[in-house]
């Protein structure tokens, strides 16, 4: 018998190594929702695990799938606060705008918080519970090849496809009947249908004279003029976001089957415009198409409030609101790429509408919370706050309310008796509220400005209400020469609110 040599080894995957981690949050999720929620609770001094199972941060931002970052509709109620922060970064450290760059945009923030702890291309695929708590989480590191488990007080779903349903928190999934929420837009009869998977193309234009026949990869599906979608098989500098399936299959277990169909039709829809008779796509050549279908829907779970179609009409008045949505519902066909019909029904909406703390906690696991689309909703309100600038609002708003319940040694739905000082904190950080005012400072109370650069009346500075509103000036013009250079800014004029005001005063 030969000997084995000492420098082989014969591991199994139940002898790999085993690294542990305690944390106050763990965040499984790295999307919009996940990093702001990471940033925020960090921000507001808990010890922050943020575990993505990607080698990027943004999920469907991300330059994986590239889809933009949608949110509330109307000049005046572009989101603020984390989100803005962001994205104004990405715009002074990118200025063309690059996918891969803001991937790095996104991992500086995070990067930055010295009380957040990344882990990158780490899939968590155990969670640990007892006594309806979830103790820990098990994930499985792709490129360091070892199990991390990682222990907190509490444990935040980020993930979309809501992984930590495993703890046994309670969760649905498909579209509601009317006669469980009265919703006009329920179905008769509820289903498991959702809204599907899009892979998404970008086509860059070039001159027509540089065309070369596109050849399209054996399994590429043949598109004739006939197809229910034909009239959009035209070259076009969009994302093809119509490129859309999976809503009547499962969108987790059928994932691998889905993408599969999804490069299927992309290649061919990309055949028919580049290689049409009519020269369609002759000005035109496929820049990039993703690798990773971007989801709208799957699992959603139930929390201490489930926001329904008629809250969302109803503009959201709630007095827990910590953050808002503003997009259409937004409901696409399950059958998606082979409707017949519209890509998809836009059902009005209100812009802003108040979202309540209560769809952000579960309903029975103790210690779980939730931020993005997979927060408790009806599958109507969730076609609406799914995109990506309210899920970012959202994991804010989670991030915020889990740091305070960890420093006041509270549970996620304790917090809820405390939502005035969780409001107060949000808007402090530049989180607006639609309806509710910011509790200013007393040197901002009482702060005086002199001269006469100053173009309005200094009490719009001091209302609490801290955003140009179409009900009136929440702002003042500052000309040249103003207060505002006296502080020693750019010397030309400003719109200044009152968040501003309290900053000028604070320094």
């Amino acid at each position: 018998m030969n000997e084995i040599p000492q420098n082989v080894l014969m591991p199994s995957m139940s002898s790999a190594p085993l690294e542990a981690k305690e944390t106050d949050l763990c965040i499984v999720g790295g999307g919009m929702s996940g990093v702001c929620a990471a940033i925020a609770a960090a921000r507001n001094g808990a010890r922050v695990i943020l575990v993505q199972d990607r080698p990027v941060l943004g999920g469907n931002a991300s330059s994986e799938v590239r889809m933009w970052i949608c949110g509330a509709l109307g000049r005046f109620y572009k989101e603020s606060g984390l989100l803005e922060e962001i994205q104004l970064l990405n715009v002074y450290r990118n200025p063309g705008l690059k996918y891969s760059i803001w991937d790095t945009v996104l991992y500086e923030k995070v990067r930055a918080e010295p009380n957040i702890e990344l882990i990158l291309n780490a899939a968590v695929c155990e969670v640990r519970t007892e006594a309806e708590r979830i103790t820990a989480v098990k994930a499985w590191h792709l490129t360091r090849q070892r199990w991390l488990e990682i222990k907190a007080a509490i444990f935040m779903d980020c993930s979309g496809d809501s992984i930590l349903r495993f703890s046994g928190a309670r969760y649905r999934w498909g579209r509601e009947g009317t006669l469980a929420y009265g919703e006009a837009q329920g179905r008769e009869i509820p289903d498991r249908k959702t809204m599907g998977n899009s892979l998404l193309l970008q086509a860059r234009e070039i001159d027509p004279a540089q065309h070369v026949p596109f050849v399209p990869p054996f399994f590429a599906r043949k598109l004739g003029e006939d197809h229910p979608r034909a009239k959009l098989f035209k070259p076009t500098g969009d994302n093809f976001w119509w490129i859309e399936i999976g809503g009547e299959q499962d969108t987790i277990a059928d994932a691998d089957v889905i993408r599969d169909e999804l490069y299927s039709i992309a290649y061919g829809v990309w055949d028919f415009i580049k290689n049409h008779p009519d020269g369609r796509g002759h000005g035109w050549e496929l820049e990039w198409i993703g690798a990773l279908p971007g989801k709208r829907e799957n699992v959603r779970y139930v929390g201490g409030t489930t926001l329904t179609q008629q809250d969302i009409e109803a503009q959201g008045k709630f007095e827990d609101t910590i953050a808002y949505g503003g997009w259409t519902m937004d409901d696409h066909p399950t059958q998606a790429f082979e409707y017949a019909g519209a890509e998809t029904t836009h059902h009005a909406a209100p812009s802003p509408y108040g979202i309540p703390y209560g769809v952000l906690y579960s309903e029975n696991i103790e210690n779980l919370m939730v931020a993005g689309r997979n927060l408790s909703a009806t599958h109507m309100a969730m076609s609406s706050t799914r995109v990506m600038g309210t899920c970012a609002l959202l994991g804010q708003a989670a991030g915020t309310a889990a740091a305070l319940a960890l420093g006041r040694g509270l549970s996620p739905r304790q917090v809820a008796a405390h939502r005035v000082e969780l409001q107060n904190r949000l808007m402090d950080q530049d989180q607006w509220l639609p309806g509710l005012r910011r509790v200013l400072p007393d040197l901002t109370e009482r702060a005086q400005v002199s001269g006469d650069k100053v173009l309005g009346d200094l009490a719009a500075l001091r209302d609490g209400r801290e955003r140009r509103l179409p009900d009136g000036d929440h702002w003042v013009q500052v000309e040249d020469g103003g207060f505002w250079n006296f502080v020693g800014r750019r010397r030309f004029g400003w719109n200044v609110c009152a968040w501003w005001f309290t900053a000028i005063f604070m320094m």
